[in-house]
């Protein structure tokens, strides 16, 4: 008996051991890239850190006050924000389009990769591409409405200018979460609705939407994260402080060294994230799942 349980333990410590070995190094990614870059940002956010002058002295909370003084930096705060409104846009019209391709059309697989190929599509090519679209001279855009609009440099149009295509680029991975999650309902819903003479808005509205409600919650929060960080576009196609992000800003900072305010804003920039996500987890979450 006692052998026998030496071989048991054995065999736990080989498990163990080869479980430890293959998160081994996902853990030390994480420590590595996340954690010890956390360690220090927070620890430079407190600095005035500067790569140029090569000056590092404990400032306390002086670079969150020249942040929120900033004009520049409310400015792309509040950009960043009205950028986002495209977030329910998008997750309307990913829903829209997947009740479609839900139903019985034809040629459907064709549509869905034509639908989701901006989703793997190169971010910088697509960049590219949609800066000549928008181009007030010679853009297709204009060629098509017979208008010289200023997409790209008219402030107040420019963010509408960039809510469209990032519509364009996410459709596809909304509408592929939301038609997935469409497939996996059971028809047995349906079949009962149909019984009970409901019409097609009826079995939407009551049936599907909510049925869809974690899908919908995953992208939103995801959406949440993504528009908080939105630079790429900003970087290619606009590059004005007319549509500057929170991360532009702070990627312009750091162009001249301020690794101290940029700290701080990446610090803050972080806990908004936080505290936003696990706000709709704490009540959105909540409605869906009722815990």
């Amino acid at each position: 008996m006692k052998d026998k349980k030496q071989g048991l333990n054995r065999v736990k410590i080989q498990e163990y051991f080869w479980g430890y070995l293959f998160i081994a190094p996902i853990c030390l990614g994480f420590i590595i890239f996340l954690v010890i870059p956390l360690i220090y940002s927070i620890n430079f956010s407190f600095t005035d850190f500067n790569v140029i002058s090569n000056e590092r002295n404990y400032i306390g909370f002086k670079n969150f006050v020249t942040l929120f003084n900033d004009k520049s930096f409310r400015k792309a705060v509040y950009n960043t924000f009205y950028l986002m409104m495209g977030i329910p846009i998008g997750m309307t019209l990913g829903f829209l389009l997947a009740s479609a391709l839900n139903s019985k059309i034809r040629f459907k697989r064709a549509y869905m990769v034509l639908y989701y190929l901006p989703a793997v599509s190169s971010a910088l090519a697509v960049g590219i591409v949609w800066k000549w679209f928008f181009n007030a001279d010679y853009g297709v855009i204009n060629q098509i409405i017979g208008k010289k609009i200023y997409w790209l440099v008219d402030p107040r149009i420019v963010k509408i200018s960039l809510i469209m295509k990032g519509l364009w680029g996410g459709l596809g991975g909304t509408m592929l979460l939301y038609l997935a999650a469409m497939q996996n309902l059971s028809p047995t819903y349906f079949e009962v609705a149909d019984l009970e003479g409901a019409n097609f808005f009826q079995k939407t509205f009551k049936i599907t939407i909510p049925l869809v409600a974690p899908t919908s919650f995953y992208l939103f929060v995801t959406g949440i994260i993504g528009g908080m960080s939105a630079f790429t576009d900003n970087y290619i196609i606009v590059a004005s402080d007319s549509s500057k992000t929170i991360v532009f800003y702070l990627w312009e900072k750091m162009k001249i060294g301020e690794y101290g305010l940029v700290s701080a804003g990446a610090i803050l920039l972080a806990s908004v994230v936080f505290m936003l996500t696990l706000i709709q987890f704490r009540f959105i979450n909540r409605r869906i799942y009722g815990a």
